[in-house]
């Protein structure tokens, strides 16, 4: 039995990390009144406005002879051109979809689609930021090639330190999860980590200006959770600063960057390198929930009850148990 065959999916909104009237509104279709979507499709536009550019890492040469840029023009041309042919791929699998399901179906269907690319701009928004979930870092939106090609939708930086973020607004039904890939970016996060190769960000330089190698973080959430805080976003609602909301954010991180460290750190002198740039992202991340020490425990049994959140802890904790059955390194 692998372990998604050990999620039990509830079928229904679940909201324990919320309580009165705002999990009562949880448990609802969530529709955006047409200001909210106007100020959600503002905030889309400028999340792409200030999108990384493959262009802006072409090399030049200044005008004293000093050449600058991460790669030849006919690097960059070729990865646009495989982007586009990704694009093309992807918008023919959607118009085959579209074409199974009735005019109400391909309505949900498109709108499903718009809430996940809402909260994307959502993450580039209010993550980072001196009041952001992880407090005074900065979130750059990865080019189309980093996006379409390694499957990250965003880099973090913080302290030196960078996450790969790979935000995925999952849905609640089984099939819905597998549907959204969720399972499949799992199981790229282990398969990165057991062949000690980190994603690596190649339109982003780091500070010796070479390609970026950060782990992958998977942000999930449910499509109703996700509804909420969009229209929480969009009327400037102070529940957007609770506990909750920041809490989830940050043990979601810490869970797979935990698991993660300890799966690298058993392959020994091998991983060391990718055991090491873990390791200063969890501690980056442990640092941020020193301030939430007391509170922690409360509300861990709670978000182990959304179906998103839980399929992600129990994917975490099979990858230590599977880190114990390796022979570690005690030296890594």
């Amino acid at each position: 039995m692998g372990w998604e065959d050990k999620i039990s999916f509830s079928g229904k909104p679940a909201s324990p990390a919320y309580s009165g009237q705002e999990q009562a509104n949880i448990g609802k279709e969530i529709i955006f009144s047409k200001v909210e979507k106007e100020f959600l499709e503002e905030k889309l536009a400028a999340m792409r406005e200030g999108q990384l550019s493959e262009g802006d890492f072409s090399k030049f040469t200044d005008e004293h002879g000093e050449t600058y840029g991460l790669y030849d023009e006919s690097k960059v041309l070729e990865d646009k051109k495989k982007v586009e042919d990704l694009r093309t791929e992807f918008e023919k699998k959607k118009k085959f979809k579209l074409s199974k399901l009735n005019l109400v179906e391909q309505e949900k269907y498109l709108e499903k689609q718009r809430v996940s690319q809402y909260f994307e701009a959502f993450i580039y928004d209010k993550v980072g930021g001196s009041n952001g979930m992880i407090q005074n870092s900065a979130v750059f939106k990865t080019t189309e090639a980093d996006d379409f090609m390694r499957h990250v939708d965003f880099v973090l930086e913080h302290e030196d330190e960078h996450f790969g973020i790979a935000a995925d607004v999952t849905l609640l039904a089984k099939e819905d999860l597998w549907e959204k890939g969720l399972k499949e970016k799992l199981d790229l996060f282990e398969r990165d980590i057991q062949n000690n190769n980190l994603v690596q960000i190649e339109y982003f330089e780091n500070l010796e200006g070479e390609p970026l190698r950060v782990p992958r973080v998977i942000i999930a959430i449910e499509a109703s959770h996700a509804r909420q805080m969009l229209k929480w976003w969009a009327n400037e609602d102070k529940m957007l600063e609770a506990i909750p909301i920041k809490l989830r954010f940050l043990m979601l991180t810490h869970v797979q960057l935990k698991a993660g460290y300890e799966y690298s750190k058993s392959f020994g002198e091998s991983h060391k390198k990718t055991t090491r740039i873990i390791k200063g992202n969890l501690d980056a991340i442990e640092d941020k929930l020193v301030i939430f020490t007391d509170v922690i425990s409360h509300y861990q049994e709670k978000f182990e009850n959304d179906d998103a959140y839980r399929t992600i802890s129990l994917f975490c904790k099979n990858l230590i148990n599977k880190a114990k059955q390796n022979k570690p390194d005690e030296n890594s």
